[in-house]
This record gives structure tokens, sequence and C-alpha cells, in this order.
């Protein structure tokens, strides 16, 4: 739900306008403007000291990154964990699923679908095998996608109108040197950012300016190396309002994400360009 008052351009936007990176392997954690999110802690199960005591966890989550169920148990027992992550998109599934028996405590990594699909539901049966108390839950990091709001007019009432634009992989499988482009926003695994220590992050790759080349230059997916032409700062633009800029640390900070020419074509390339506070540079996560 966006947290302002605009109208949406509603065929711009499918679910509920969060998205994703495709090969989960080598994603990263997600992370809220400004600092690095630890990983969330799901549905959790307790159960009293019985014989070979169990238990069904059950949880939906959008665009997961990883995810493992953690079992401990009162005194230490072998526990065995059965899982199946299910995700799905427009009708299309793909689902993956696993076993892992080990003695408590213990995390049991769940692989996630390498699908495009990323609205998903993770399951799981754990089962102690001798007498004890125990306890599950899961553990696992979300994707986060960055959007722009284009202003595309006025309605009937004289509220403007906006076409919501997700920073994307074109590619949809992160690659060194990759554009990076706006497309509509959908659930799906090209949009999943994270943002940690300043670094725009997907899959394995940086958002970074290209060459260090300055105003006008394009956004490109590069190997991390933490140097100054991939480092962001996110910069509110009010203390209430919803959307900020992201200011390049080199060239003295001057220089901004932008949108070229505040455009709404599908795979339009972003580049860097001198902060205006403009539509064109306004971004917020979903």
């Amino acid at each position: 739900m966006l947290r302002f008052r605009r109208t949406v351009v509603a065929s711009a936007v499918l679910g509920t306008l969060t998205a994703g990176a495709l090969t989960a392997s080598v994603l990263t954690v997600a992370a809220n403007a400004g600092s690095a999110a630890p990983a969330a802690s799901g549905v959790d199960c307790h159960v009293a000291a019985t014989a070979r005591p169990s238990c069904y966890l059950a949880e939906a989550v959008r665009m997961p990154l990883s995810a493992s169920v953690s079992v401990t148990s009162q005194p230490a027992q072998n526990a065995t964990v059965s899982w199946t992550v299910g995700c799905q998109r427009n009708g299309n599934a793909t689902s993956t699923t696993g076993t892992a028996t080990a003695m408590t405590p213990f995390q049991a990594k769940m692989s996630i679908p390498r699908g495009n699909a990323a609205d998903c539901t993770l399951t799981a049966s754990v089962t102690a095998n001798g007498s004890a108390s125990m306890s599950a839950g899961f553990t696992y990091s979300l994707g986060r996608p960055w959007m722009i709001a284009i202003p595309q007019g006025a309605n009937y009432s004289g509220q403007p109108i906006y076409a919501l634009r997700c920073v994307t992989d074109p590619g949809n499988n992160p690659a060194l040197r990759a554009p990076v482009v706006i497309r509509g926003c959908e659930v799906l695994y090209s949009q999943a950012w994270t943002f940690s220590n300043g670094e725009l992050i997907h899959g394995r790759y940086c958002l970074t300016d290209k060459g260090n080349g300055g105003a006008g230059s394009k956004i490109i997916l590069y190997t991390c190396t933490h140097a100054a032409d991939q480092i962001w700062t996110y910069r509110p633009l009010g203390p209430s309002a919803p959307e900020g800029e992201f200011v390049l640390k080199s060239h003295s900070g001057r220089l901004c994400l932008n949108d070229p020419r505040t455009s709404v074509a599908y795979g339009t390339q972003l580049i860097v360009s001198a902060c205006s506070g403009g539509n064109s540079e306004r971004w917020y996560t979903g």
C-alpha cells in the first residue's frame, strides 16, 4: 500500500508492488533504507516434553532470498525436518523440497526455487526422535524493490496520476556490467535489492556509476568493491516524505540516481545526474 496520497495507474502494478532477483543462492539479506536488516524470524512452534514431539510450520512470504528451519530441544535429540518452498506467479508454480536430520540445536537450510515466482509459502514438519521438549521456527531474509512514481497528469478530481516503475535487472539473472533499467513493479526476483553499508546490491553485484563517468553516466551492475562510484546515501526529501534521493559518494556527492526524462518506458537505463529533488530521482521502497 502506498503511504501517501496518489492515484496510481493500475495497469502499471501487479501484486502489492513488491519484487525481487533470480538466483537465490547468490542473493543477499534485504534491508531498509540506510542500514542492513537482520534476517526475520517467522512462525514458531513450541512442544512440551513428550515422546517424539513434532510440529508443523507454515508461513507465506514475499521474495525470500534465504530461508531455514531452526530446531532446538531439551535434552538434545536427533530431529528430522522435512520442508517445502512453493512459489507462484500468474498461475505458474514452482517448488523445492528437502529433508535434514541432525542433533539439536541445528538449522536446516531451505533452497529457494530458481523460477521467477516470488509469492512463496514455506512449510515444514519437524519431529524429534526421543523424549524432549522442542521448539522450531523459520528464519529468512526477504528482498525489497526500489520504486519511482512518475507523474502522468491529473484525474477527474484534480489529483495527480502516477505510474510506478521499479529498479530492475532486465536479464533476470545478475550479471557483470548488466544495465540497470526501470520496469513495471511486479513480484519478481529481477527487482530484489539489498541496501547495506551504502551499497545497493542485486545478486552479488552492486549498483554502479559506469566508469565513474559522472553526470549523465549510465548505471550498471558491477563487482562490489565499496568504491565511491557504488556507495550511495539515501536522503529523505522531507521529515514526512515517503521518497528520497540516492546520492552517489563520488563527484563530491553532487549526483543522484535518476530516471532520465522521467521516462515510463520499460527498459530505460538509469543514470546519475545533478541532484535537484525532482520527480526523476524520488525513490522509495516497498
